[in-house]
């Protein structure tokens, strides 16, 4: 019974998995033209501080995303078989982080694209 228990665990998280890679992939496929385009807009003396750092920090996380990527193509990432201890996410947490990136990246290119606050030197 456990060992059949064990069995279907090991199924659901290999499909998990997969399902998550196919989320991530779809990810990396629509980020880097909004990263882009995000980095073009930037003014280094218009632009707060605090979303000219954010947007760095998603271009790391972006580079490190695709050397991932590029490892578990070439065959040089452990595979899910391997890991001592796998990751489990919740589809529920995978949604919520998802809904939180899109809610944030939106609201980055909002105030991209509305321009220094009335009042403001921009000089």
């Amino acid at each position: 019974m456990k060992i059949r228990s064990v069995e279907e665990d090991v199924e659901y998280w290999k499909d998990r998995y997969g399902k998550i890679v196919w989320v991530a992939n779809q990810a990396l496929k629509k980020l880097p033209q909004s990263l882009h385009a995000a980095e073009a807009m930037i003014k280094p003396f218009k632009t707060p501080p605090e979303i000219s750092k954010f947007v760095k920090e998603c271009r790391i996380v972006y580079d490190d995303m695709t050397k991932s990527s590029s490892r578990i193509r070439m065959g040089l990432a452990p595979k899910l078989d391997e890991w001592k201890t796998p990751w489990k996410p919740s589809s529920r947490e995978m949604r919520g982080e998802i809904t939180q990136m899109n809610e944030q990246m939106a609201k980055i290119l909002e105030l991209l694209t509305r321009g220094p606050p009335n009042g403001q030197n921009t000089a």
